[in-house]
């Protein structure tokens, strides 16, 4: 100003880093000036706020992650204040040939704005500098994504819409189950046979798909030799449905049923029931439809990322359910056995499946 004091920036245009491994020394030093730690570049988000004067302007090229993420609550709600988000443009897959991560243009402002100017190009979209002045935006409210649990900033008003219907499902998968992710071995815990002594433990290595899997398994050392492994062996036997930590290249959950005893790597979460009222088959059906797929892969930063997509255990026990009576559930069981059966039998049953999400979105009121 005038006297010579310091009072921001009109304008600041950056491109930060991101995925930087700090040091210990380097990362206590950012958690005593900062707040927003989840990853550098959302520092520089803060950063960004605090240089930037009443009423001006940042715009950073970033990854989409801080968006949906479930660790980047602190950066959502960060701009329920003063700092605001103001525009977003979340841009194709590869669109810069240098770094292989999903980014996008982000623009702040440093003044209350409730309203944002939002779009979000087609993934496999190939775009231009002038298709930039060509977008229509859509508007984004933080008067709704402000309220939401985790802040989740979704940009397509058309999902939107959909994903309304589904949040006014209060229940949660993890109110009704347990879950856990599989065991971190070494290489050394592994034994190419299936005879197993009493130390050992039959190991799932094969593929999981939607309502299958195959049968491939090798021994493993079971014990305190492993590097993770979950707090209870009961995860591995009895009834229960595993899913693939990583999804299919169509944005697809890919989940099973089985009541086989046998260990599986950290690459599977594994569900397991604890509400007598709720069926297995019933729980499968939701999670390899076409809708709950939709759903959480939109809303999951891991799940938009165009290498290694993929679904985590915190979006897995968040999933919406409908709490339906179990004569209700009885048309998705039996539908779930068919296409269980044409799968085993190699019959095709994608006319079954679809008929599952047509029930499925009429669950949800779609």
């Amino acid at each position: 100003n005038e006297a010579g004091e310091f009072v921001g920036f009109d304008v600041v245009i950056g491109n930060p880093p991101y995925g930087v491994k700090y040091t210990e020394l380097e990362k206590k030093h950012v958690l005593q000036q900062y707040v927003l730690a989840e990853d550098i570049y959302t520092t520089f988000i803060e950063l960004s706020g605090k240089i930037t004067s009443v009423g001006a302007t940042a715009g950073l090229i970033t990854p989409i992650t801080w968006l949906t993420g479930s660790k980047f609550v602190k950066t959502r709600m960060s701009l329920l204040g003063e700092f605001s988000l103001l525009k977003a443009i979340n841009l194709p897959y590869d669109i810069f040939a240098d770094a292989y991560v999903d980014t996008g243009l982000y623009f702040f402002k440093k003044e209350a704005v409730d309203t944002s100017l939002v779009f979000e190009f087609e993934p496999k979209a190939n775009i231009n500098l002038l298709d930039l002045d060509e977008i229509v935006f859509n508007k984004c409210s933080r008067l709704e994504w402000g309220v939401k649990d985790e802040k989740k900033i979704n940009l397509n008003e058309g999902d939107n819409s959909i994903f309304r219907k589904i949040d006014a499902v209060t229940e949660r998968l993890e109110n009704h189950s347990l879950t856990a992710r599989g065991i971190l071995a070494n290489k050394e815990d592994y034994t190419n046979t299936t005879i197993c002594t009493n130390e050992q433990k039959k190991v799932f290595i094969g593929q999981l798909n939607r309502y299958s899997m195959n049968s491939d398994y090798c021994v493993i050392k079971y014990g305190d030799n492993l590097k993770e492994k979950p707090k209870s062996y009961d995860f591995f036997v009895g009834e229960r449905i595993l899913i693939r930590r990583i999804i299919s290249r169509q944005f697809r959950i890919m989940a099973t049923l089985t009541t086989e005893e046998f260990v599986c790597k950290k690459d599977i979460y594994i569900v397991k029931l604890t509400n007598e009222k709720l069926s297995y088959e019933y729980i499968l059906a939701l999670l390899n439809s076409k809708l709950i797929s939709y759903y959480k892969t939109k809303n999951s930063g891991a799940a938009k990322k165009d290498d290694f997509t993929q679904i985590t255990l915190g979006d897995i026990r968040q999933l919406p359910i409908q709490n339906i009576e179990l004569a209700l559930q009885q048309p998705f069981i039996d539908k779930v056995n068919a296409i269980i059966t044409d799968k085993q039998n190699n019959t095709d049953a994608s006319q079954l499946e679809a008929e599952v999400d047509a029930m499925v979105y009429a669950l949800y009121g779609l």
